[in-house]
């Protein structure tokens, strides 16, 4: 007897959605030993890295959701200009489970929290295109083997918003003419 089109699609969508989703504590203990290799910030509130990650497991009803993201794990970390997020996200369409996301965050630097703020004081209400307070530095997919790739590219990123060029104040020498390297016409011939 054959099997109806329809029938094989119902089997397979409850098959994908017993696949188990995000190891939680594998997860975590990954994202800490990649945090190790790093100094802790000082922090009066935190004892180490373990008390500046996040984790939010999994609801019961998850597993039978058919779309939708939830995060995961989330770092939060600061230098002295800027706030960061670094956050593992999980989807929750079964014919996805085993691929997650990993973005970084970062807020405004004061300059442009300032900025922001003139504008929506001087233009609010005339448009609806107005600056956003938050901004992804880096976003991308990874599975669970490639989760320190994925972290290595957020440090990296946070590294190149980070990095500021001074500018230069003089041209560079190799740039420069020498005395002697003005070239000399000859005077003009009076006719």
């Amino acid at each position: 007897m054959p099997v109806s089109k329809d029938v094989m699609e119902a089997v397979k969508r409850d098959l994908l959605k017993k696949e188990s989703l995000m190891d939680l504590p594998a997860f975590k203990k990954m994202l800490l030993d990649w945090l190790m290799q790093w100094n802790r910030p000082d922090d009066p509130d935190s004892n180490d890295w373990a008390d500046l990650v996040q984790e939010f497991p999994a609801d019961p009803g998850d597993n039978e959701l058919t779309s939708g993201m939830r995060m995961r794990l989330v770092v939060r970390l600061a230098t002295s200009g800027n706030r960061y997020l670094i956050a593992v996200l999980e989807s929750l369409d079964p014919h996805n489970r085993g691929v997650y996301f990993i973005s970084v965050f970062v807020n405004w630097k004061e300059d442009e929290y300032r900025l922001q703020q003139m504008i929506e004081e001087n233009y609010a209400g005339h448009f609806d295109d107005t600056l956003k307070a938050k901004h992804t530095l880096w976003a991308q997919t990874f599975r669970p083997r490639e989760l320190l790739d994925a972290l290595n590219s957020c440090a990296v990123a946070i590294l190149g918003h980070e990095l500021i060029v001074p500018p230069i104040d003089e041209t560079p020498d190799m740039v420069k003419r020498r005395p002697g390297e003005i070239p000399s016409f000859p005077e003009p011939l009076d006719d």
